[in-house]
């Protein structure tokens, strides 16, 4: 039976959470040019913003002006993480970027039982057909339990910052798996070094305007406590996370029951 999490796992968990509480402020300020304090107000201030101007031309310059917030944030107080900007001449463009918010569990029926870390994704493109706009997209969740041991289990110690990092690989895969359908309700592994594994599955969730499928990140495990099978898989992924694999190479793994699992069939069934 494994070990309760440690004081020391617990605490790290709490700090990463005020940390990115902290970024969402100042993230929420670039996005919504000072008018707003939290993720979702400060995209929908974006939309609403959009909607307002009359032309393709002030649309693009908003969004680009959005991106050159963002990107200004130094490292230490990112949030916000651009992951797209591409812009055609004055009338077209397109930006996408990840959030972190520190929250309970995304999944209803896990509301007030587990908090964590979700990572949403924010896509806003201008073009000749009209405006797309799609916000709050879910795309990994971390639980508090995974970042305690995050810090318990890593050879090395393990900061704030590397905290954030984690979340990003969490981000990124999650981003990942929703466009491979044959990574839908499968087992995920990601190899983070040499000596631990991010694990979780994939499940369907979802915040703002899309229902969608997101990475789950249980917890961390030291290499030498996945089989060979999660090692493979944990293995390719981080390879084609870093561009060196196709999404082919990555082995597929049937979905393992969870906490989350147990708890969503209870709250389906009544119980």
């Amino acid at each position: 039976m494994a070990k309760s999490i440690t004081t020391e796992g617990r605490i790290f968990a709490r700090q990463v959470g005020r940390e990115i509480k902290r970024r969402e402020l100042i993230g929420a300020v670039a996005i919504s040019n000072g008018n707003e304090k939290e993720w979702w107000p400060a995209v929908k201030w974006l939309a609403g913003s959009l909607n307002l101007e009359g032309s393709p031309v002030k649309r693009v310059a908003l969004l680009q002006a959005v991106g050159d917030r963002l990107k200004s944030i130094p490292e230490a107080d990112k949030g916000a993480f651009v992951d797209i900007t591409l812009f055609a001449g004055k009338r077209a463009c397109e930006i996408m970027f990840t959030t972190l918010l520190a929250d309970d569990h995304p999944m209803e029926a896990l509301t007030g039982l587990e908090t964590g870390v979700t990572i949403q994704c924010h896509y806003l493109k201008i073009g000749r057909s009209g405006t797309d706009v799609r916000l709050g997209v879910l795309v990994a969740h971390a639980s508090a339990h995974a970042l305690g041991r995050l810090r318990e289990r890593a050879r090395d110690d393990v900061e704030i910052k590397d905290g954030i990092g984690f979340l990003r690989v969490c981000g990124k895969a999650g981003l990942f798996a929703a466009t491979e359908t044959r990574l839908r309700k499968a087992e995920i592994n990601i190899a983070l070094n040499d000596d631990l594994i991010a694990t979780g599955s994939t499940k369907v969730g979802g915040q703002g305007d899309l229902a969608s499928s997101f990475f789950d990140c249980r917890t961390v495990l030291p290499r030498d406590a996945c089989d060979g099978e999660q090692i493979a898989q944990a293995t390719a992924f981080a390879e084609v996370l870093k561009g060196r694999a196709t999404a082919n190479e990555i082995p597929f793994l049937v979905r393992p029951n969870d906490f989350v699992l147990e708890k969503l069939k209870r709250f389906e069934d009544g119980s």
